[in-house]
């Protein structure tokens, strides 16, 4: 396919460095920002080193914890890309300074910014015109002040003030100037009952009793609800799974130009104030008024592809047929002044735009906290958004953009290096790089159809005015545009062939990749090997998160596993072979044994990791039921953490301590349920006021406490009483309290081992009312029962006997319980309602076998507990006496 001249000059080799006025250096990187770089061989050949002898003897082999929050990795986003100052630690091990790094799909640009702030030279390459615009800006390092300069001219001969009028408007509380901004647009949805079209935005979320008499939270209409009393049903329950309606104005927040404070204002439709609502009402008028779509940028007339990301993100439903129809008509005019601005700069200003395209966009959803996110890495439209005026976030790009180049600047060697772009294929571009001419490279290989770069990088290439012909070329596996996976594997062997005919000889590659499909991995093994790579370690990149909710809670953190490879140095090396699927199979449930039994408690994407590394390390990736195996030998508790089987229920003092504290909770929640408090009352009490719900809790002020803090109106406070008496708790009540509330609200390595179901029945009482079981608090003796049965592991015995009955699991012979002891187990299982495991151990633990070897009381008290396990699992109690085979007649004519 013809290539495209480039729309950015292309600076020859010689011109990297410059000195501003102050002597410090600049660098600025040769680009093709369109189409190819006609100096690639020109850059090699200057920057080739003399010495082929590999710089590193050593393999990488140290793990390294990313931090996604530093200036030098935040200057702009783009899809899954790495942590320049972490990529700089491979560099700085395998290259020493004025080496060649190459990157062949170089996406954003990093690895040559961690080789220029490094002072080694990158030779760059990437399909994409917006990942190779974005490169030339992460290896920039331009003179001082030049990015504020780029601010100034985008914003430069009124086109800031233009783009501003776009959002003018009045304050409602001092009638002056004020700016907005944002609106709030809602998609509408038809009432099931009614069949009125209503703004999703105006239906007030509420507990909805469902079918079987749970109560699950739902959107409902709100005309329907005022006509039904304020009593929620599910027969005007809204979804915003049924058919969307055009979208329609609901709110703005405007900030005053005058002396008002708080500055900030969000005036809605549902406003009390008559004065907001006037003011809101012009806001939409003003919101949905025509505007001459001639005045919109050629870059919003882009046609939008079809592919896989346009199905998967049900596009459809909106219209989509070009990249302008994911703006409003007033952010397309705003937008377009500033496309007008010259590009005469270090810093593009464009760069300015691309930062600020997506949040400008309908993909900016407007979240239950009021801030605007965007679903990164999709098209995802939410149902409530936002229509933000683009200057606003200018200011937040200003900060990121000016704070990456003044970080780069402080931490560059006195000589850093050159870099050069090159947009183009990765294969075509490394046809172009002479045999053994590169020191080392750095590089993350597309992944399958997990992340489809060319369609998610449309925005930027319409503020970059360029076409997306080059979708044909994209390594990618996508079937709606006819790349399949054979493909996508067919084109990276390619890529990786001409690697390793580039890398001089004992030279390495380290390939940065992420994927929890065994198939890939053992694709990518094999490409690896079949060109002539030895795999020589594996080491991680392994994600640091910023917040305090994202450090304590039960959460996955994805880390890239880094495959450091070395070319060899003659024909005939040794390769490792892969191992075939039934070998690696048993491997892998070695490698999980070893792992659990050292640290239980692990997330399934962190054993992955393990597993991964171990095997692409020895070269013995091979096909393989990943889950499949894990399940096998360990149990997932609800926390999300894997156990072995066998220690699931063995527990040490610490899970016993997490365990008490949740029971406690438990048993709190449930005594003021039993009490008629509603179940989002009762867990506000018991993570806020504890010492309210114990076993002397007065209602009295359980019922203060509630009206003074948790109900906010103060009308609703003072009707507001305690519901009436329950006998008992529902499990599922108990779950919702668990998971919702009390889990998230504790720390990592807080949270009890076990499930719920597991020891629930430790800490409350079961039984069956009607055909409910339900659980209640237990009294003063039952507790002091409950609580030595904990300490005994009595409960967890109980299960670990009857799941060996049932063929779970193996259970040492010396282990197995004697006639006494199964004896208080049934007993214990009457009291405290276990009865499907006392049915188990009287019919299944030979207790019938053994009764000889007790006393007649002992007998008897057995029977009768066996009958009470019997009566209230729903089974007809059978006559002591009876010959148990004639219990098997279930035809014997009376």
């Amino acid at each position: 396919m013809a290539r495209r001249s480039s729309t950015r000059k292309v600076e020859s080799s010689q011109m990297h460095l410059l000195s501003d006025e102050s002597g410090a250096s600049t660098s600025v990187p040769s680009a093709s920002t369109v189409g190819p770089h006609p100096e690639v061989e020109a850059f090699v050949q200057a920057h080739r080193t003399g010495s082929d002898a590999p710089y590193a003897s050593s393999a990488f082999e140290k793990d390294i914890e990313t931090h996604k929050h530093n200036k030098l990795y935040t200057m702009h986003t783009y899809w899954s890309k790495k942590d320049p100052s972490a990529i700089a630690e491979y560099i700085k091990h395998y290259t020493q300074e004025g080496d060649l790094v190459l990157d062949p799909m170089c996406g954003s640009g990093t690895t040559g910014c961690a080789a220029v702030v490094s002072g080694r030279n990158a030779l760059l390459f990437d399909v994409s015109p917006a990942a190779c615009f974005l490169a030339y800006h992460y290896t920039l390092l331009p003179p001082p002040g030049a990015a504020k300069q780029s601010l100034d001219l985008l914003l430069g001969e009124g086109r800031g003030d233009r783009a501003d009028a776009e959002f003018q408007t009045r304050c409602h509380r001092c009638g002056g100037d004020a700016l907005i901004e944002y609106v709030l647009w809602s998609d509408q949805y038809q009432c099931p009952q009614c069949a009125k079209i209503v703004p999703i935005y105006s239906c007030p979320e509420k507990p909805v009793p469902q079918a079987d008499g749970a109560l699950k939270k739902a959107r409902v209409c709100p005309g329907c609800l005022a006509d039904n009393g304020g009593k929620p049903n599910r027969d005007f329950a809204v979804s915003t799974r049924s058919k969307k309606f055009p979208a329609v104005p609901v709110g703005t927040k405007v900030s005053c130009l005058g002396g008002c404070r708080p500055k900030a204002a969000l005036r809605t439709v549902l406003d009390d104030d008559p004065k907001a609502l006037a003011a809101v009402r012009e806001d939409v008028r003003v919101a949905t008024a025509a505007r001459d779509a001639r005045k919109a940028h050629p870059a919003f007339k882009m046609a939008f592809p079809k592919g896989l990301r346009y199905q998967r993100d049900a596009l459809w439903n909106f219209g989509i047929e070009t990249v302008g129809d994911f703006f409003t008509a007033r952010n397309r005019a705003a937008l377009s002044s500033l496309l007008e601005a010259p590009r005469e700069a270090h810093v593009d200003p464009r760069l300015f735009l691309t930062w600020i395209v997506h949040k400008c966009s309908m993909l900016m959803g407007c979240n239950a906290d009021g801030v605007g996110r965007v679903n990164k890495g999709t098209y995802y439209i939410a149902p409530l958004r936002m229509e933000a005026r683009p200057t606003k976030y200018l200011s937040q790009a200003k900060s990121q953009i000016l704070g990456h180049f003044e970080h780069k600047a402080a931490m560059a060697p006195s000589s850093p290096g050159h870099a050069l772009i090159s947009n183009e294929p990765a294969a075509q571009g490394l046809r172009r790089v002479p045999s053994s001419s590169v020191d080392y490279v750095f590089t993350d290989p597309p992944y399958t159809f997990k992340m489809q770069y060319g369609e998610l990088n449309l925005f930027w290439e319409a503020m970059l005015g360029v076409k997306a012909d080059w979708l044909v070329d994209e390594i990618v596996e996508n079937e709606s545009r006819g790349k399949s996976f054979d493909a996508w594997l067919s084109a990276i062997r390619v890529v990786f062939s001409e690697i390793h005919r580039v890398l001089k000889p004992r030279r390495c590659v380290s390939v940065c990749y992420h994927d929890t499909d065994p198939s890939t991995w053992t694709a990518l093994q094999d490409v690896l090997l079949d060109v002539g790579f030895v795999i020589e370690s594996v080491t991680t990149l392994e994600p640091r998160s910023k917040s305090q909710n994202a450090n304590t809670a039960e959460v996955v953190v994805k880390s890239d596993l880094v495959l450091n490879c070395r070319k060899a140095g003659a024909e005939g090396e040794n390769q490792p072979q892969a191992a075939s699927e039934a070998s690696v199979s048993d491997r892998v449930r070695e490698i999980l044994l070893g792992e659990l039994g050292t640290r239980g408690g692990q997330t399934r994407d962190r054993l992955w990791d393990v597993v991964a590394r171990r095997l692409l390390s020895r070269g013995q990736m091979a096909e393989h039921r990943f889950d499949d195996l894990l399940s096998e030998i360990a149990v997932r508790s609800e926390s999300g953490r894997w156990f072995l089987k066998e220690q699931f229920e063995s527990l040490s003092e610490n899970d016993i301590k997490n365990e008490e504290k949740a029971g406690e909770a438990l048993v709190q929640f449930a005594r003021l349920r039993m009490m008629g408090v509603r179940s989002s009352l009762a867990a506000e009490v018991v993570l806020r006021r504890p010492d309210l719900a114990g076993d002397d809790c007065d209602e009295t002020q359980v019922q203060r406490w509630i009206q003074d803090t948790l109900i906010q109106d103060k009308k609703q406070a003072g009707k507001f009483e305690l519901g009436g008496r329950l006998k008992g708790v529902e499990f599922y009540d108990c779950l919702f309290f668990y998971l919702t509330r009390w889990l998230k609200a504790r720390a990592a390595g807080k949270t009890p081992r076990r499930n719920l179901v597991d020891f629930l029945d430790e800490y409350l009482v079961r039984f069956k009312d009607g055909d409910k079981w339900l659980h209640r608090t237990p009294d003063a003796a039952e507790a002091q029962s409950l609580r030595k049965a904990r300490q005994t592991g009595l409960g967890r015995r109980i299960r670990q006997y009857t799941a060996f009955l049932q063929g779970e699991g193996e259970l040492p012979k010396e282990r197995l319980p004697d006639a006494k002891t199964l004896v208080a187990w049934l007993k214990h299982c009457a009291s405290f309602g276990l009865v499907e495991e006392g049915v188990a151990i009287y019919e299944k633990g030979g207790l019938i076998d053994q009764l000889g070897q007790l006393s007649e009381d002992e007998r008897y008290d057995a029977e009768d507990y066996y009958a009470q396990c019997r009566r209230r699992s729903g089974k007809v109690a059978e006559d002591a006496g009876e010959d148990d085979a004639a219990g098997d007649d279930e035809g014997t004519d009376e």
